[in-house]
C-alpha cells in the first residue's frame, strides 16, 4: 500500500510540471526517467508517516527548483535527504526511534543487499 500511495502522489507531483525536453518523444527513456525518480523516491521515504513525509518533499522539491520541469534523481535525493534529516519515525513494533539519516539508510540498504546511495 505504501509504494502504491507514494507512487501516485509523485506521478501527480510529476503531472504539474512539464515533461523534459529530452525526454519529449521517447516515451521509453521517459518511462525509464519516471521509474529512476520513483525508486529514489521509495527507497528514502519512510515506511510509516511516509504521506506526511511526502507532504514535505514535495515542497522541499518545490523550494529548491528554479525551474517547471520534472526534477533529476539528484533534485529528489537532496529534497529526500533535507527532509530526512529531522525526520523522526516511530517503529510499530518496537516502539523505537528509527534512524533516518543518510548513513543509517545506506546501512539498512546493505544489510538488504539493495544499491547504496551517495
Amino acid at each position: 500500500m505504501r509504494d502504491a500511495i507514494l507512487k501516485q502522489k509523485f506521478r501527480t507531483f510529476l503531472d504539474r510540471r512539464a515533461t523534459p525536453v529530452h525526454l519529449r518523444e521517447k516515451p521509453e527513456a521517459m518511462k525509464a526517467e519516471i521509474e529512476a525518480l520513483l525508486h529514489r523516491v521509495l527507497s528514502l521515504a519512510p515506511h510509516s508517516g511516509y504521506e506526511q513525509w511526502f507532504t514535505l518533499f514535495a515542497e522541499a522539491l518545490d523550494d529548491s527548483s528554479n525551474h517547471r520541469t520534472w526534477p533529476s534523481v539528484n533534485e529528489v535525493r537532496a529534497a529526500a535527504r533535507l527532509v530526512n534529516k529531522n525526520w523522526k519515525v516511530i517503529d510499530g513494533a518496537s516502539g523505537n526511534v528509527v534512524d533516518m539519516s543518510p548513513a543509517a539508510i545506506n546501512l539498512r540498504l546493505l544489510r538488504r543487499g539493495d544499491q547504496l546511495f551517495s
